[in-house]
């Protein structure tokens, strides 16, 4: 039997899968677009760029599954809080890897 954490969460599994699979597509479809455009019809070309549109969708909804997993509403977040843990390490990783 599931517990009942399974059982709520179940639902964020499907969106993964969706989330997955619109971001190999975009790969997929961006891919092919930026590689042989001068090939292709007009038709084709507004029919990949119709796709590649479409599965944008799929970046937004890794950051909603995140947020839905991650942010606990009993846990009190204060403006201190949020500007020396989670700041300061957003700014080391833009810092680590911007830079490089």
């Amino acid at each position: 039997m599931k517990s009942k954490n399974n059982q709520d969460t179940a639902y964020l599994d499907l969106l993964r899968w969706i989330a997955i699979s619109a971001v190999v597509m975009l790969h997929v479809v961006s891919g092919v677009v930026d590689t042989i455009p001068e090939q292709m019809t007009v038709e084709q070309q507004n029919i990949y760029e119709m796709i590649k549109n479409m599965m944008t969708v799929g970046v937004p909804v890794f950051l909603m599954i995140s947020g839905s997993l991650f942010l606990n509403p009993e846990k009190e977040i204060g403006m201190e809080q949020i500007l020396k843990r989670y700041l300061s390490r957003i700014l080391l990783a833009l810092f680590l890897f911007g830079v490089v």
